[in-house]
């Protein structure tokens, strides 16, 4: 249910039929990125966890579509369960979602990565040990791994 295209500067993620779950949670990101650009790796850690939170939900939304026939034709669509069941978030999950999306990057470096440390710690290049969001020119990025 979820898509992402990164494509030289721009990257774009796609979350079909989430009702708003992806904004309401991963959104921040996007309002305190305010325009600066991530680290590829960061965009791939978004779309890693935004894909865990998807893979939680339990059941899709429902549709309905109904037509009418007279003068003028019209359909109707009804949604209906207008918010999604979700089963519980695991740090321990979501840190075997970023080491699969994430493995390109890491196992390039040669980087050995403690990804899960009970009881809920998960390995991160969005942010600081604060909570702060990490945002850096790639020039520094670059230069912390060699």
């Amino acid at each position: 249910m979820t898509l992402s295209l990164r494509m030289g500067e721009v990257g774009l993620i796609v979350v079909f039929e989430d009702d708003g779950l992806a904004r309401e949670s991963y959104g921040r990101y996007a309002l305190d990125v305010g325009g600066r650009k991530l680290h590829p790796i960061q965009f791939d850690e978004v779309y890693a966890r935004v894909s865990y939170q998807m893979s939680l939900v339990e059941s899709g939304l429902k549709y309905l579509t109904s037509k009418t026939d007279g003068d003028h034709t019209s359909c109707r669509t009804t949604v209906f369960g207008r918010s999604l069941p979700t089963k519980a978030w695991s740090q321990r999950e979501l840190s075997d979602v970023l080491r699969v999306h994430l493995a390109g990057w890491t196992d390039a470096q040669g980087h050995s990565i403690k990804w899960y440390e009970p009881p809920d710690k998960v390995q991160t290049w969005m942010t600081n040990t604060a909570g702060e969001l990490l945002l850096k020119p790639l020039e520094e990025w670059e230069g912390a791994s060699t």
